[in-house]
Order: structure tokens, then sequence, then C-alpha cells
């Protein structure tokens, strides 16, 4: 596993250094907004972290999300599941001029611990769909995302998701 880490980074290195041509940045913040459509409506707002080890994919972590709805919930702090959690995502760009469309999928989960005797249980789902970059200058993109999340919250279910949102470059 070390070897194939380090060789995935010394590819990265090279190929920086080589002077590849990056549309975008390394390592980008978002604040986003999403509407989740299932049994209930919500909707929500949080933000998310992208890594762009390479030119075709990165790695998205959702670290944050207020979901409004029937109640708030705050998915680093509730004892709810309501389709948040944190989640790791992989994105795989597809090349076009003017736009850049990508398509994800990934793995979320969330851990409830109610209080009492109850016992902790973790919920895990899978995600994926399609989305939409719009350039607004080399370092900043707005981005439309809609999607699908399955998930195990005691019966499997599915919800869809709709997100939008600007991700800033920060390297």
């Amino acid at each position: 596993m070390k070897k194939i880490i380090s060789i995935i980074l010394v590819t990265i290195v090279l190929a920086q250094a080589k002077g590849v041509k990056r549309y975008g940045s390394m390592l980008e913040i978002a604040p986003k907004a999403s509407f989740y459509i299932s049994s209930d409506a919500y909707l929500g707002i949080g933000g998310e972290c992208v890594i762009n080890p390479v030119k075709q994919a990165g790695i998205r972590i959702t670290f944050s999300e207020a979901v409004f709805g029937n109640g708030t919930y705050f998915y680093l702090n509730s004892d709810v599941w309501v389709g948040g959690g944190l989640s790791l995502d992989g994105l795989f760009y597809i090349p076009m001029a003017g736009l850049e469309p990508y398509v994800h999928g990934g793995l979320g989960f969330f851990v409830q611990d109610p209080p009492g005797q109850a016992g902790t249980n973790t919920f895990f789902s899978f995600r994926f769909g399609m989305g939409l970059h719009y350039f607004l200058n080399p370092k900043t993109k707005f981005f439309v995302e809609p999607g699908i999340i399955v998930y195990d919250a005691h019966d499997t279910e599915a919800m869809f998701r709709l997100s939008t949102g600007v991700r800033f470059g920060v390297l």
C-alpha cells in the first residue's frame, strides 16, 4: 500500500514539474446548498472540500451541513438521519471546451448515538450522479449537481439531491 501511495505522489509531482496546464485548483473549498427529496423534502446548507490530485479526477469530502425541513439538524451532532452525514466521493471530469461536466460516486455514513440504552447505529449511503462546472475565472467555478443517495436507515430507501454552489480554488 505504501508503494502505491508513493508512486501516485511521485507521478503527481512529476506532472506538476513538467508544467502540465491545469484549469482549476488542486484544493477547492465550496459552500453549497442542497435540496433533498424523499418521503419528505429538506433543504441543506453546508460545505465541502475537493482535492484534485490529477487533471481528470478529484476527491470530495463533505465536512458539514445543516439540514432544514421536518426540524433542523446539523449532522455533526444530530441524532436523526436526514440524508446528511460525512461523505467521501470520487469526481471524474469529462474534458469539454467552456464547461466541465463530471460524474461522481462515493460512500457516506452517519453515526446515531441516542441517549439512554438504545445503543449506537451506523447508517451507510451510496451516492452517485453527475454535475457541471461553469468557470467564472480560472480558480472559481459555479456548479450544479443532481444525484441519488441510496441509504439504509432501517429500510433501504433512495433520495434525490440537487446541489449548487461555488468552488473556490485555494491551491
